[in-house]
């Protein structure tokens, strides 16, 4: 099984969002936030400590991001056939 992470940021990333999520949980009703919403409400969050929460072993790797373990995330990138290519959107579905 995989090792889960950054569930620090993770839950920082829940509660700043928290009615957003409780929809989510509650109806299933899937959202999306930027980036720069993220960063706002989160100040925490940036591309060296936020993306822990969102790594959803896309490369294979051994870990597993605590927001991926518990939601189907899909990653909005400038260049979607790049993967290095700058996430600038997230979206959360159940």
């Amino acid at each position: 099984m995989a090792n889960i992470v950054g569930r620090t940021i993770g839950e920082k990333i829940e509660k700043a969002f928290a009615s957003d999520f409780d929809r989510l949980n509650q109806d299933g009703t899937p959202f999306t936030l930027t980036i720069d919403e993220i960063k706002k409400k989160v100040p925490e969050y940036s591309s060296g400590n936020g993306h822990s929460a969102l790594r959803n072993q896309e490369k294979d790797g051994e870990s597993i991001g605590y927001l991926c373990h518990k939601y189907i995330v899909t990653k909005h990138r400038e260049n979607d056939t790049n993967l290095n290519s700058r996430v600038i959107s997230i979206e959360f579905k159940k």
